[in-house]
């Protein structure tokens, strides 16, 4: 049933052409499918089908859904997609964040190739970056401040240090607010109000 769900497309007319109303079914079942009795093979091979869907909630799906397996191939197709690309930048947010929740350690680094790319990607990259439970995300924001190639975004890796929960991001700020220099200070001053 969750397979036949995860292909099902409803259009229904609308002013001006037709509107699928079945992705919701589709995003679902596909996160349905996890909790299957599949082989793993199965369940990645049909999830990765998943990620071409046209529209941007099922693809989502599929994504959180990859980041419920257990195998070293999820991460591999996560990175694949996120190197890819999407037309939407929420997409690859949603990859990067389930990369850093299945294994920060070995993603930090690749999520913070992103802070290099276009504005939407930056960000969601370090929206990614800010939410991650493991601290070496926030070791990662508090090493890029030091380097020349991230001098451009500072104020953005502030702010993303601000909406981290983690208490060595806050005593970070507290330190540059303290002892920084005054735009870096007002910047910390932003990211922590």
């Amino acid at each position: 049933v969750f397979i036949k769900g995860t292909k099902h497309f409803q259009p229904e007319p609308v002013w001006g052409g037709q509107q699928d109303t079945a992705i919701r079914l589709r995003g679902i079942c596909t996160l349905a499918l996890v909790q299957c009795k599949l082989s793993e093979h199965e369940l990645l091979t049909r999830l990765v089908d998943l990620l071409g869907d046209p529209e941007k909630g099922v693809r989502m799906e599929a994504i959180r859904a990859i980041g419920q397996c257990t195998s070293r191939d999820a991460v591999l197709l996560l990175r694949v997609k996120a190197t890819a690309g999407d037309s939407e930048p929420d997409v690859i947010g949603q990859c990067l964040t389930t990369l850093l929740e299945i294994d920060a350690d070995d993603q930090v680094s690749y999520v913070m190739r992103f802070l290099n790319d276009s504005e939407d990607l930056r960000f969601e990259a370090l929206a990614a970056l800010s939410e991650c439970r493991n601290p070496s995300a926030v070791k990662a924001l508090i090493d890029a401040l030091a380097r020349d190639e991230y001098y451009a975004i500072r104020e953005e890796i502030f702010q993303a240090l601000g909406r981290s929960r983690h208490k060595p991001a806050i005593d970070f700020l507290a330190d540059v607010i303290e002892n920084g220099n005054t735009s870096d200070a007002a910047a910390c001053i932003s990211a922590v109000a």
